[in-house]
């Protein structure tokens, strides 16, 4: 994750599980996107070496914006922006919400 998210003010958390999350303040909508897209090729691109084996990664991502007129927080707008990758259809993977 870090080598893409790598700025300074980026802040890398994990939800639990396999979920997390970075804060990326000062980030438009569209540039948070490109960066989305960069970290899923990231992980598209360079396949998990365990001994002999190589096994490809897949992420499905969701991207959203503080809305200060409806977020509270920066922890109200992740919980408002995750449902939707929680509803992708099972087997989807390396996808946008």
């Amino acid at each position: 994750m870090r080598q893409v998210f790598r700025r300074d003010n980026d802040i890398l958390l994990r939800m639990g599980g396999e979920e997390f999350a970075v804060l990326m303040p000062g980030t438009d909508l569209e540039s948070a996107q490109q960066m989305a897209e960069q970290f899923r090729a990231c992980i598209a691109d360079n396949p998990l070496q365990a001994r002999e084996h190589s096994l490809n990664l897949t992420t499905s991502l969701g991207v959203g914006t503080f809305d200060a007129a409806r977020d509270s927080s920066s922890e109200a707008e992740v919980a408002r922006a995750a449902p939707p990758v929680r509803r992708l259809p099972a087997g989807a993977v390396d996808t946008f919400a």
